[in-house]
């Protein structure tokens, strides 16, 4: 009976062994075992910067050089506007100056922190070369009418151009005498 023993012991102890080594054979080792793939790489924040641009005209309400009949006004040349955005929330502020070439036309451009303070943006008229050209009168916003422009000018979204500036724009701003008999027509 002993010897049964023995021989179901040496048998079930050959099963474990097998066992053992088809465990360690099948197991990875560092030497031979591939690495876990990496993780993607950290993306970079995008940046907060922000190009806005602010175009219009400026036009005045008397009969000067580029009159045009059909605006009953004539665009104005050498007039100072500002483009100031306010920030939002933050108390940065962001003032931009330019000058009106011959036709009246501005172009104001600048950064923002993020795409939203645009909205916290408007366009003033600080000087005219013109004495009779002073006043702001009514502005025509596009697709808005027209409206008071003694709180400054809101902007409108026109387009985002290929160079990635977003072009926003201030329409016509009207400018005239502070009574109308000063005009010579």
């Amino acid at each position: 009976m002993a010897s049964v023993i023995s021989s179901i012991l040496g048998r079930q102890l050959c099963l474990v062994l097998e066992f053992l080594i088809l465990s360690i054979a099948l197991c990875p080792t560092n030497a031979n075992a591939t690495a876990a793939p990496a993780p993607p790489p950290a993306q970079l924040p995008v940046s907060s910067n922000f190009t806005m641009a602010a175009e219009g005209v400026v036009y005045c309400r008397c009969y000067l050089p580029g009159y045009v009949p059909s605006l009953d006004a004539a665009p104005l040349r050498g007039v100072v506007v500002l483009l100031r955005c306010n920030g939002g929330v933050t108390s940065s502020v962001v003032n931009v100056r330019g000058v009106t070439d011959r036709q009246g036309y501005f172009y104001l451009q600048t950064q923002l922190r993020s795409k939203y303070l645009a909205r916290y943006c408007r366009v003033f008229v600080v000087s005219s070369p013109v004495r009779t050209c002073t006043v702001p009168q009514q502005y025509k916003e596009p697709r808005r009418g027209k409206r008071d422009s003694s709180r400054g000018i809101s902007l409108i979204f026109e387009k985002k151009l290929s160079d990635g500036i977003v072009l926003y724009s201030g329409g016509f701003i009207e400018l005239g005498p502070s009574k109308s008999t000063a005009c010579r027509y």
